[in-house]
């Protein structure tokens, strides 16, 4: 496999790992723990305690090479109650982005 092909591979199973973190922070308490996350925040995944936990302090490059984190954005439904780019928006639903952005080559 190509340096390249490698960096990439990992930086995706990375951010994958990143959603699966957020489904168990999710799973333990929507209400307390994804409900007052606001939109737009840079949010990092971490271990603690044996917990995902999502913090807004950084905790350093992976593999002194990745920088990941999730960012929140709100849903919003059409009047047939459709996820559409405009209409109201859906306090129960979020919309999670990962990103595992490779810093150095």
């Amino acid at each position: 496999m190509l340096r390249n092909e490698k960096s990439n591979l990992e930086a995706v199973l990375l951010a994958q790992e990143a959603l699966e973190a957020v489904r168990s922070v999710r799973d333990e308490s929507w209400a307390g723990n994804i409900a007052p996350l606001g939109n737009g925040t840079r949010y990092y995944p971490v271990v603690e305690n044996g917990k995902w936990k999502l913090n807004t302090v950084s905790p350093g490059l992976i593999s002194g090479k990745y920088d990941r984190y999730v960012i929140f954005g709100e849903v919003r439904r059409d009047a047939a109650d459709k996820i559409a780019g405009s209409g109201s928006v859906d306090a129960g639903t979020r919309l999670v982005t990962a990103y595992a952005v490779t810093t150095k080559k």
